[in-house]
């Protein structure tokens, strides 16, 4: 039994059509599976996990964070005190997803000049 389960093969949800060039080593492609995204170069093997503060990532959101660099704004993060804030996300130069508020920022600042 344990070897049919090392023998297993895994459920990939790759997106459609789309291969996804791995932004830190940009040899491997990154595989998008339910929990994570992995890049499938053996030297590499840089994972991002699709849940951020308690949201978890779109396959959409995944694409345009690989293609354009950032998502657009999103709603519902949570901080560590479990208050909720919304925000867009980047890599930075490590490939690691990094908060960015100012998109934000620009809309709260469009709101206050209508008022």
């Amino acid at each position: 039994m344990t070897e049919e389960i090392l023998h297993m093969d895994v459920a990939k949800v790759k997106t459609p059509g789309k291969s996804i060039l791995c932004p830190k080593c940009k040899q491997g492609d990154f595989i998008v599976y339910p929990k994570v995204v992995k890049c499938n170069h053996p030297a590499c093997n840089h994972i991002i996990y699709r849940k951020k503060n308690e949201v978890i990532l779109s396959d959409k959101q995944l694409s345009s964070l690989f293609e354009k660099g950032t998502t657009g704004i999103i709603k519902g993060f949570k901080n560590k005190l479990g208050k909720p804030f919304d925000a867009s996300l980047i890599l930075d130069g490590d490939c690691n997803l990094k908060f960015d508020f100012s998109d934000v920022n620009k809309k709260s600042d469009a709101k206050r000049k209508k008022k």
